[in-house]
């Protein structure tokens, strides 16, 4: 029979509601998360989120085996800009609504077990929080992936205080399916519920033993084995992990710093670096629990177990990336917080002091979160000046003009240049088979290809020239073509040749020559 009467959790997270500095902390969340929003240009990973998004919703899952995450945020997101539209506001919008939920849901999991104090020193944290800011304004999923993990820790501790009612496995076995199908580091932190559940008590709260338990978890599995041969064509076609660096003594202190200062901390290596382990293991001691199965420990787990856990991996294959770990960022500031307010009730002063620092460097690194690019993304996130490069070419375009790019901001100019929906992209030789990221071209009204400039239509007398300011002359243009001027933004840089026996533009109509550098 399902149990009966009010359900305790459901009922302490709505009472938190009720107090007014958590509605002005959530709120402040969602200032901190809009600030700046639109300012940067799309970067590689965020402009290929819009690229696939665009795509027929049916055709996004074949398109999405062919590079190396799952398919659900881009149905989101298909979705989304449908509602929405697709400005950097609306496109980045989504993050941001997964962000400020998973806060949310983030402090309701927090005070289904600790006092209301300890959810506002947690949401004054989160609120600042920079790994969590930085990917609740990006076009990816990993703000989406936080989201399910803590609806899914939020179902779990509702079932274990009220094991009864099947909404809950029912529930837990949507949210685990969707995190799966979002990004597959999902796994670890499902794997943290499952040595959670594997520690509680014996008696009804112990849900390793119920059938109720097995059963959700079937669910979910049933619910993605649909997407298993495309998971198994991207493990054997083992593609864009290459720029993943291996793992050393550096990475997991590395990546804990990064969590709260949205930089490297490379140039005070080791002191600093071994700060955020300190304070973690302080931390840890601070709130030890009486009972390994306590929400407290389902707290440490699901911040600390998934970063081993990918430590662990990439001892043998690296795939060790900060970014895809973010969603522990928010059970690790409610770790940092329960210790806060442990120590607040026998050493006050000092609690104030730890709070104080925390949220000092954290300030420091929510404005590196801003700043965006740097070492949080991967290859090619410096190229912020796409956005700027291509307005001069929408404002400057004539009849007859082409767009080409070497390949790092391909995305970007199919999001910004208005009048060619569709750039050539430069290669050597024989055009490379569609996989990866650049799979999504295959959908174009045309092959994108260029192996050559002599391929262009014959019709062509203007070309602008988009490339990665490291290496400007990969592509140079043959002699019948001119450069009338170039510049740069950040590291892209922009050259527009003329066809020599085509009619030159006047002053008037071009941009003034000369390497000018333009603001991202």
């Amino acid at each position: 029979m399902p149990a009966s009467g009010p359900d305790p959790v459901s009922q302490r997270w709505l009472s938190m509601f009720r107090d007014p500095w958590v509605l002005v902390l959530l709120l402040a969340a969602l200032a901190t998360r809009l600030v700046f929003l639109p300012e940067r240009t799309l970067w590689f990973d965020e402009a290929y989120s819009v690229a696939v998004a665009r795509q027929p919703l049916a055709d996004i899952w074949g398109l999405v085996t062919l590079d190396v995450h799952p398919p659900l945020y881009y149905w989101v997101l298909h979705l989304w800009i449908n509602l929405f539209g697709d400005s950097l506001w609306a496109i980045r919008g989504l993050s941001v609504a997964a962000g400020v939920g998973a806060v949310a849901l983030a402090a309701g999991w927090l005070h289904t077990f600790a006092p209301l104090r300890a959810v506002r020193i947690a949401l004054a944290l989160l609120v600042i929080q920079p790994i969590a800011v930085r990917y609740s304004q990006e076009a990816r999923m990993y703000a989406l992936l936080g989201l399910w993990l803590m609806a899914a820790s939020w179902t779990l501790a509702g079932w274990q205080h009220k094991p009864g009612p099947w909404r809950y496995p029912l529930v837990y076995a949507g949210l685990a399916a969707a995190a799966l199908y979002t990004h597959y580091f999902a796994l670890l932190g499902l794997s943290s519920h499952w040595t959670w559940v594997a520690f509680t008590r014996r008696g009804r709260s112990r849900l390793l033993g119920r059938r109720d338990w097995w059963l959700a978890n079937g669910v979910a599995a049933a619910l993605f084995a649909p997407w298993l041969p495309s998971l198994f064509q991207q493990l054997n076609a083992n593609r864009g992990l290459d720029w993943i660096l291996p793992l050393d003594s550096g990475t997991v202190p590395t990546a804990l710093w990064e969590f709260i200062w949205a930089g490297s901390p490379w140039s005070l290596w080791p002191v600093l670096g071994l700060v955020m382990p300190a304070l973690l293991t302080w931390a840890i001691w601070q709130t030890r629990a009486t009972s390994l199965g306590s929400q407290r420990t389902a707290v440490m787990l699901l911040a600390l177990l998934p970063i081993a856990l990918a430590a662990l991996v990439s001892v043998f294959k690296p795939v060790f990336v900060t970014r895809y770990l973010s969603f522990a960022a928010l059970p690790m500031t409610l770790l940092l917080a329960m210790a806060i307010d442990t120590l607040s009730r026998s050493r006050p002063r000092a609690a104030s002091m730890v709070f104080v620092a925390l949220a000092g460097v954290q300030c420091v690194g929510v404005h590196n979160a801003w700043q965006g690019g740097g070492v949080l993304d991967g290859p090619h996130a410096t190229l912020n000046g796409t956005g700027p490069l291509s307005a001069i070419a929408n404002e400057q375009w004539r009849v007859g003009d082409e767009a080409v790019s070497d390949g790092a901001n391909y995305f970007g100019l199919l999001y910004y240049l208005r009048h060619h929906p569709q750039p050539w992209l430069r290669v050597d030789g024989k055009p490379p088979t569609f996989t990866g990221a650049f799979a999504t071209l295959s959908r174009g009204t045309r092959s994108p290809w260029l192996p050559s400039y002599a391929d262009l239509p014959a019709a062509t007398c203007g070309l602008w020239v988009f490339a990665v300011a490291t290496d400007p002359q990969r592509y140079p243009p043959p002699d019948q073509w001119a450069l009338a001027f170039q510049e740069q933004a950040d590291a892209t840089l922009l050259h527009y040749y003329r066809r020599r026996s085509c009619a030159q533009p006047s002053t008037a109509q071009m941009p003034a020559s000369g390497n000018q550098t333009l603001g991202p």
